[in-house]
């Protein structure tokens, strides 16, 4: 698998990043506001709390894309094929789950 479509490996790490910080922030959300989730099902947040949940689900978003795909500090030629069928395996995955959804 050629990896010119994947991040340097710098980017592993603001991913990871991004990641442990929005954990830490939502599970201490939760802790300060347990009535925002409960509210959360029958929608009916405020306008500011719907907000604050949609920037934390991009920001762990493209911290777990950063995690996937950069590149590792040794990328060899079974790194790729794992890649490539993981990859391979995703799709497979998502066109069986297509008509369920």
């Amino acid at each position: 698998m050629n990896s010119r479509f994947l991040f340097s490996h710098y980017y592993r790490s603001i991913g990871y990043f991004c990641f442990v910080a929005i954990l830490l922030f939502a599970i201490i959300f939760k802790m300060l506001h347990p009535h925002c989730f409960a509210q959360e099902l029958h929608h009916d947040l405020e306008p500011g709390m719907k907000l604050s949940h949609d920037i934390t689900a991009l920001l762990l978003l493209f911290g777990l894309i950063f995690i996937a795909f950069s590149k590792e500090k040794i990328e060899d030629e079974h790194i790729s094929f794992i890649r490539l069928e993981s990859l391979q395996w995703v799709v497979y995955l998502s066109y069986l789950n297509w008509p369920f959804m």
